[in-house]
């Protein structure tokens, strides 16, 4: 979806968090100037905030990181593709979230929810 936008990404599939090849994240990442994971569970303890921290050990931080994940709450129940769609970890609202974050509108995406956090790398860190 992203490249009949005329975007070009690199997706690399992580089937597992642990162990984590930072070695392969840091090169992935490297003159990208957005990185965002997505994972089906929540972000606390979770597979982006794992690679955020390696990126940060490694002196690698991109200009913008998108850590999409379900919120640290409860949630209605449904499916799993109800439930992915209503927090936007459908394709549809990846898609929009890397966008917004692409292009700088996205400060922040979560709209009072604890999903789709976005950090931007300033020179003393991550805020």
């Amino acid at each position: 979806r992203l490249a009949e936008r005329g975007v070009e990404v690199r997706v690399v599939n992580a089937r597992f968090a642990k162990p984590l090849d930072c070695e392969l994240i840091v090169a992935s990442a490297a003159g990208r100037p957005v990185v965002m994971t997505a994972e089906d569970h929540t972000h606390v303890g979770g597979f982006g905030e794992a690679v955020l921290a390696c990126l940060a050990a490694a002196g690698a931080l991109p200009a913008r990181f998108v850590q999409a994940a379900l919120p640290d709450a409860f949630l209605e129940h449904g499916t799993r593709d109800e439930i992915l769609e209503s927090v936007g970890l459908h394709p549809e609202g990846l898609v929009e979230r890397f966008l917004a974050a692409a292009t700088g509108s996205g400060a922040n995406l979560d709209d009072g929810a604890d999903v789709g956090r976005i950090h931007t790398s300033t020179e003393s860190g991550v805020r």
